[in-house]
């Protein structure tokens, strides 16, 4: 495996890292990677652990050291892992005497993609010895993403004996909890006084969690930034604006608004159909300028990683707010908690999705809108699955959405209908209600926002106004204009009465589904129809191969079938009852034979023909015996065409549609279609520009020898043929040999005749390319 190292400069510990590279491939060769599967992941939701982190009063942190190196390999596999390693001092030496040893690895390396899953899959296995005895620690411990651990607890206490349990437990298996912080200083006190290895608190490199900065003395997160200059010196193309927002890590959706502008720039991008390096005109270089130098203020944008100093979950109130514009949709959600000293809110978590290109209703974006609110509310009750129903408050500046969400979900179209459908099976339509839009949070992610105004915005931060009050505003949802009743009206669907007739089942001997060959249906049920007359007692036992007649009869046994589950009518005109004009078997007249068989009426009973060719048997087009009997016969005929193969098989049997079935029953024939594709037609390229220009005739010409000729003395004889690329006439010289000199001569006289060229065209023969014209 190659490898190489990897330095970070922002890593406290682990400053120079090797990985390898296991997807290296030899010339046609697979790399290991390919050769390895890279196993569930069993890491846990990152955003649901950075909710939970935002829990507890008491937050803390830690990762484990060298944890990939912790978990060793097996004997056999480890021939799979081998690397070069260069002698010690190996570049003081020469050429000559440098030399590499062969080493493999003993423990689990990076960049083998299976490396994760091992390693958590290692840790839960060895947590399952320890459940019973630290039930709490263990939950904890499983929620390690890759090797940090990242929690809280309610107390010091209890993160002290959580730290205590979940070192001890890790040390039996050799990996060392290192790098602790807390925002609490008792308990790095404790930590030190348990001679734990606690992280530097005067350390000037920024500690992450989970891609985002967490200041633990002031308990703050912001969003993490880099490379950002990088970005500042390229040219604005489209590969770069999407490498821009790229870069911002913000799961919790703090800056929504934001950079709902630079998605809305991409879109542009796309539909004016840029390319990935194509420069971009001005107006959109000089958004994206714009957009870009706002983002070097992104990093001063501070929010509190406690949501409420006393926390109760019991206590706590959901309130998620969906709004739509013409050009994006989203959701914002809030904690809402009544203290002894006021009510206080939090901003919890934000989601945006950009409008689709193609032209939506605004009531159908604002439904969109209310879907992932619905979305999210069902996330948040995961995550939180302490808060009350009752405690969740769904808003919505649309009165016609929240119409069609508190109405009868089958009255509305199907887009419509779908969406109320998933909103009702995720939240209570109940716990919906109606705000006033001018003071709803969620309209700013749906239109974008400068930086600075996002900073200082409190409704986008803490929730409208009136959500910090003692009680929340009622507004009642009536429909004020003709406008919203319109379109409400516009969604309503019609009714539609289906009136079908019942017949009564018949179950199938077998799934015909499961087959592609009549003829061994046929024959499966001969032996089946056999076996239940030998089983009676007083029946003949009939033994060898199968006879004319028992095949003749499980045919017709199963034309019964399909006629009995096909046809509604089987069932009155056996109890000799006229069939209905609205019937498709009403033109064919149908008569019931004494086996039971529908066949077709028609006026040949005086006929000499059979009785089959007089009385065909009436199938349906849509059954799978149709088509296997279609099937059969095109074979039969080695291939033949539709009218053919129609033909045969009305000998027997009359096929509702049948030309159109039959028709479509050969369209699937595989062997036909290989052999009746058509040749692709190839789009030739625009003609040469020396073949389309006003020029005299003979200035672009194209030269070629035909021949031999034979001559009265049997010489040969050659023809040199001059063409107009132009124009198309041609000059004819009669040359004995295919020399040079012979063509020098034969070209002289062309030139002399028809004067100099510009240009000449040739295949480049030997006579051609043998003297420097």
């Amino acid at each position: 495996m190659p490898h190489h190292g990897v330095v970070k400069d922002l890593k406290e510990t682990t400053k120079l890292r090797i990985c390898y590279d296991a997807s290296s491939k030899a010339n046609n060769e697979l790399s290991l990677n390919d050769c390895l599967e890279c196993g569930p992941n069993l890491n846990p939701d990152l955003l649901k652990i950075i909710l939970k982190f935002r829990f507890y009063p008491i937050a803390f942190c830690a990762d484990i050291q060298r944890a990939f190196l912790e978990v060793g390999i097996v004997e056999e596999d480890r021939k799979f892992l081998q690397f070069l390693w260069g002698k010690e001092g190996g570049t003081n030496l020469s050429l000559v005497d440098r030399t590499v040893r062969i080493l493999r690895m003993r423990r689990v390396p990076f960049g083998v993609k299976c490396s994760p899953f091992l390693l958590a899959a290692t840790i839960k296995l060895h947590l399952k010895k320890y459940e019973h005895l630290y039930k709490r620690t263990c939950a904890v411990l499983n929620e390690l993403y890759v090797d940090d651990l990242i929690t809280g607890a309610y107390s010091i206490e209890e993160a002290a004996l959580i730290s205590k349990e979940a070192t001890s437990i890790l040390s039996e298996a050799n990996m060392n909890l290192r790098q602790w912080t807390t925002n609490s200083p008792p308990l790095l006190e404790m930590w030190n006084e348990n001679d734990l290895e606690c992280r530097q608190s005067d350390s000037d490199i920024p500690l992450k969690v989970l891609g985002l900065i967490w200041d633990n003395k002031n308990d703050t997160l912001k969003i993490a930034l880099n490379q950002m200059q990088q970005l500042s010196d390229k040219i604005a193309t489209k590969r770069v604006v999407l490498s821009a927002c790229g870069m911002l890590f913000d799961p919790l959706g703090l800056l929504t608004p934001f950079t709902v502008r630079i998605k809305l720039l991409i879109q542009q991008l796309w539909e004016g159909g840029f390319t990935w390096d194509e420069p971009l005109p001005p107006c959109f270089n000089t958004s994206f300028r714009e957009w870009l130098q706002e983002l070097t203020f992104v990093q001063d944008v501070v929010v509190p990683r406690l949501y409420f100093s006393e926390m109760k979950a019991e206590m706590l109130e959901v309130h998620i707010f969906s709004d739509a514009s013409p050009k994006a949709y989203g959701s914002v959600a809030y904690f809402r908690m009544k203290h002894p000293s006021g009510v206080k809110t939090s901003f919890i978590l934000s989601k945006s999705r950009l409008a689709p290109l193609k032209t939506v209703s605004l009531p159908r974006l604002e439904l969109l809108g209310a879907l992932v609110s619905a979305r999210l509310c069902l996330y948040l009750r995961k995550t939180f699955p302490l808060i009350k129903e009752s405690n969740i408050f769904l808003w919505s500046d649309s009165q016609i959405c929240l119409h069609w969400i508190k109405g009868v979900s089958r009255q509305w179209k199907q887009f419509v209908q779908n969406r109320v459908n998933e909103i009702k099976e995720k939240t209570n339509p109940m716990n919906w209600y109606f705000c006033d839009g001018k003071t709803n949070p969620a309209d700013k992610l749906t239109r974008g926002i400068n930086i600075h105004n996002l900073m200082n915005d409190e409704t986008w931060w803490t929730g409208p106004s009136w959500l910090s009050g003692l009680d929340t505003p009622t507004w009642e949802t009536t429909f004020t204009s003709d406008k919203e009743l319109m379109e409400i009206e516009r969604e309503y669907k019609g009714e539609r009465v289906l009136l079908q007739k019942c017949r009564e089942p018949v179950e199938p001997l077998l799934d015909l589904h499961n087959y592609s060959d009549l003829d061994k249906v046929i024959r499966i049920t001969s032996y089946v129809v056999r076996f239940v007359n030998n089983c009676r007692p007083n029946g003949e036992k009939i033994t060898g191969p199968l006879t004319a007649n028992e095949l003749i009869c499980a045919e017709k046994c199963w034309v019964r079938c399909v006629q009995q589950t096909e046809f509604a009518e089987y069932a009155e005109i056996k109890d000799h009852k006229s069939v209905v004009r609205s019937s498709k078997l009403f033109s064919l007249n149908p008569i019931l034979t004494e086996d039971g068989l529908l066949c077709l009426g028609g006026r040949l009973q005086k006929s000499d023909f059979n009785f089959h060719e007089k009385h065909p048997l009436i199938l349906p087009s849509k059954s799978r015996f149709s088509q296997l009997l279609i099937s059969r016969e095109h074979q039969r005929l080695h291939h033949a065409g539709v009218s053919e193969t129609l033909t045969q098989i009305r000998e027997k049997f009359w096929i509702l549609c049948g030309r159109q079935t039959v028709k479509s029953c050969l369209n699937k024939c595989l062997i036909c279609r290989r052999f009746k594709v058509r040749r692709g037609n190839q789009v030739m390229a625009p003609l040469p520009e020396n073949r389309i220009q006003a020029i005299y005739p003979f200035e672009n010409v194209g030269i070629d020898f035909a021949g031999p000729l034979y001559t009265r003395n049997t010489d040969k004889a050659y023809i040199a043929l001059f063409t107009c690329a132009v124009t198309r006439a041609i000059h004819l010289e009669v040359v004995s040999s295919l020399s040079t000199e012979h063509f020098l001569l034969a070209f002289r006289r062309f030139i002399s005749r028809r004067g100099i060229c510009r240009t000449v065209n040739s295949d480049n023969a030997m006579t051609f390319k043998s003297a420097d014209i």
